[in-house]
C-alpha cells in the first residue's frame, strides 16, 4: 500500500503532462503555405493562388504572342504595321488588366485600380482580355502574320473563358429602366455577342481601356 500511495501522484502528473503536451500540439498553427490557398474571397470559386497560377498562364501565352510580333519589321506595308502595332498595345494592356485582376484577387480590400466591387472589377478587366484577342485577330485579316498568331490568341480566349467562369457575379449588374442590357459604345456588335455567349452582362460605365 505504500508502494501504492507514492506512484499515484507521479502517475497523475505524468496523464496531466501528456494531456497538455497533446493540447499543445493540436492548437499549434498549422503551416502557412497551406493556409494561403484558403484565404477568403467570396466572388471566386477556386482558391485565389489558383485563379492567379490561371492569369499567369494567360500572361505566358500573351507574350508568346507579343514576341512573335515585335520580330517583325513591315517597310511600305502601313496598314499591317499599323495592325501589328495595334495588336501590340491590345495584347499589353491585357497582360496589365491580368496583373490588376492578380493583384484584387489576392488584396480584396485594396484600392488600387478598384472600384471596391471584387466580382465587378474582375468581370471588366477579364472581359476586356477576352476581347482583345478576337480584336487582334481581326485586324490581321488577310495577312500571313495571322496565320501565325490565331492559334496562340485562340487558346488565350479559351483560357480567360475559363477564368471568368471561376467569378461568381454579384447582384449589382447595371440595366436600364427596360431591363435591357447596354455595353459600351465602343464594343462592336460581335464583341457584344462573345461577351454574352459567355455570360458576361453589361456595365455602362466601362471604359475604352477596362477601367470604370
Amino acid at each position: 500500500m505504500a508502494l501504492y500511495s507514492k506512484t499515484q501522484p507521479y502517475t497523475k502528473t505524468l496523464t496531466i503532462t501528456t494531456f497538455i503536451f497533446f493540447f499543445l500540439l493540436l492548437t499549434l498553427p498549422h503551416s502557412t503555405s497551406a493556409s494561403t490557398d484558403f484565404v477568403p474571397t467570396t466572388c471566386l470559386r477556386v482558391s485565389p493562388t489558383k485563379f492567379v497560377d490561371s492569369a499567369k498562364e494567360v500572361i505566358t501565352v500573351l507574350e508568346r504572342v507579343t514576341s512573335i510580333l515585335s520580330g517583325f519589321h513591315i517597310f511600305g506595308h502601313s496598314s499591317l504595321s499599323n495592325a501589328i502595332s495595334d495588336c501590340l498595345e491590345l495584347l499589353d494592356m491585357s497582360s496589365e488588366q491580368l496583373s490588376w485582376s492578380m493583384s484584387a484577387s489576392q488584396n480584396p480590400n485594396g484600392k488600387d485600380n478598384s472600384t471596391g466591387n471584387l466580382s465587378s472589377d474582375l468581370r471588366t478587366w477579364l472581359s476586356a482580355v477576352l476581347v482583345n484577342p478576337d480584336t487582334c485577330i481581326e485586324g490581321l485579316e488577310g495577312t500571313v502574320v495571322k496565320g501565325l498568331v490565331s492559334n496562340a490568341l485562340d487558346l488565350v480566349m479559351s483560357l480567360v473563358k475559363s477564368l471568368l467562369a471561376e467569378v461568381d457575379p454579384s447582384n449589382d449588374q447595371l440595366t436600364t429602366s427596360t431591363g435591357s442590357e447596354q455595353f459600351p459604345s465602343w464594343i462592336n456588335d460581335e464583341d457584344k455577342k462573345l461577351l454574352k455567349e459567355n455570360g458576361v452582362a453589361a456595365d455602362a460605365v466601362v471604359a475604352a481601356d477596362g477601367r470604370r
